[in-house]
């Protein structure tokens, strides 16, 4: 029987944050991770599954407004369950904060900064000595096919079935597999197909420096080759012909004067931050770092009234302003699909379509099951309410929005699939309109770099078959010093 792995929940509501740290918990602890955007969302599971550990933000309402904070969530799984360890991973560097976690049982409290990852990764480590728990690899090559075959349990319980030996199996997972590959494609060939594309590093020198940042055509046309006989691409335009036409545009934003002083004295003071930690730890331990620079400034091209500060700023909105003006012009024959990654920003838009006495539906992630489908209802058949506000994540998929003909994209998000996902709510088979999809982006800013950015990426990817999976992980040190120049 193979091992029951450790479970260890992540609640943060930054959904990159909480991807970086459980990518780099499980590659080195081979544990199972859980993420919640919220504390009440994870108490719905704390119970039933028991988790050993569990690692808190501090500020937890980014995306649920008065959702509860870290530390009111450590007192509740505490009480309910005294040996989980609870680790706070915080962005408040504030000892009073530190000592509030620690007088309410936290094993640990760790400042989101340069050496955030290395220390989350020490104190699972230690924990797990003090439980005297070892989640050690396959030792044997018996125990290494288990292994392998509940990576998926349905897949590997027709393995066993069928008696089919690692190779076979692999062999047939591969032919099933739809997988990114700039990112994790490396990672995820060296476990269906080992040594075909080498080890990261070597993936790293041989084609993806190379292809991306020198453009050498041999190179790629030789990934080209080596992927080819197992991946099969098919589009929507391929398989779904009688759509109508779509058309996607880049609504770009000038901000005014206020707006960009702030946003000019948050870059200046991350470039330096962030340039200088890369010096001294490399690109890989900066992540946090970087991360929390670009989110900043992406939240300040929205509006820096959402920024997450002790002191508040005023509403100076370049993008509120243009999306008004696209709203009062537009929703008079149309119906529109409004996203965004970021609450406040949804909230200032809600308030601006009830200060025009526009109908509107709203969801986010934490709107329950039963009011998300009673919003999607009022929408698809009510012809007075007009707009729909949704956030990014929560809306991306899984929806059907055809009553829409145009959507807008308040800020870009890291992966442009992300984003066509979102479009793609209303370009769905029964749509009988042409669709018209907006991308709003500040001129000369965060967003604009990571445009060009994702445009070159993609370029790339379209030729190679696959997409980037992750934004942040995927930039080197001359993508940072473009970005916040």
């Amino acid at each position: 029987m193979a091992d029951v792995k450790q479970l260890i929940y992540i609640v943060d509501d930054e959904p990159l944050q909480a991807e970086i740290l459980k990518d780099h918990l499980v590659k080195v602890h081979k544990c199972e991770i859980k993420v919640f955007a919220t504390g009440e969302e994870c108490l719905k599971f704390l119970e039933k599954d028991k988790p050993s550990i569990v690692f808190l933000d501090y500020n937890l309402d980014s995306q649920v407004r008065d959702a509860m904070n870290g530390v009111e969530l450590l007192k509740v799984i505490k009480a309910k369950l005294p040996k989980t360890e609870c680790v706070m991973l915080s962005g408040q560097n504030k000892i009073e904060v530190a000592n509030q976690a620690m007088q309410h049982g936290a094993f640990e409290y760790i400042s989101k900064g340069d050496d955030a990852l290395q220390k989350a990764e020490k104190t699972v480590f230690n924990l797990n000595l003090l439980m005297r728990q070892s989640w050690d690899s396959p030792t044997s090559p018996e125990r290494a096919e288990l292994v392998f075959a509940n990576r998926n349990k349905e897949f590997g319980a027709y393995v066993i079935r069928k008696g089919y030996n690692k190779t076979t199996a692999q062999a047939l997972l591969i032919s099933l597999a739809v997988f990114t590959l700039l990112i994790s494609g490396p990672v995820i060939m060296n476990f269906l197909n080992p040594g075909l594309l080498g080890s990261m590093e070597f993936f790293r020198n041989e084609f993806a420096t190379p292809i991306d940042k020198f453009g050498e055509q041999d190179q790629k046309e030789h990934l080209r080759k080596l992927l080819y006989p197992f991946i099969l691409r098919r589009t929507k335009e391929q398989v779904a012909k009688d759509l109508p036409e779509k058309t996607e545009t880049i609504l770009f934003c000038e901000m005014e004067k206020e707006q960009r002083k702030i946003y000019e004295a948050y870059r200046n003071s991350y470039r330096d931050k962030i340039m200088g930690t890369i010096d001294q730890q490399g690109i890989d331990k900066s992540q946090l770092t970087i991360l929390q620079g670009l989110m900043k400034l992406r939240q300040i091209c929205d509006s820096p009234a959402i920024l997450n500060e002790e002191d508040k700023y005023p509403n100076h909105s370049i993008k509120l302003d243009e999306l008004s003006r696209e709203i009062e012009e537009n929703i008079g024959e149309h119906k529109a699909l409004i996203f965004s990654q970021f609450l406040g920003m949804l909230a200032l838009i809600k308030a601006k379509l009830k200060e025009h006495h526009i109908p509107f539906e709203y969801f986010d992630g934490s709107t329950s099951p039963t009011d998300r489908e009673k919003a999607i209802q009022n929408f698809q058949n009510n012809d007075e309410c007009r707009v729909f506000l949704i956030s990014l994540k929560a809306g991306g998929v899984g929806l059907n929005l055809t009553a829409a003909d145009y959507v807008y994209i308040v800020d870009p998000w890291w992966n442009p699939a992300v984003e066509q996902q979102a479009i793609d709510r209303t370009h769905r088979i029964g749509q009988t309109k042409n669709i018209f999809a907006y991308r709003m982006i500040c001129i000369d800013t965060i967003e604009d770099k990571i445009l060009q950015l994702q445009e070159r990426k993609k370029t790339l990817a379209k030729e190679l078959i696959a997409d980037d999976s992750s934004f942040v992980k995927a930039l080197t040190k001359a993508d940072v010093e473009y970005l916040f120049s």
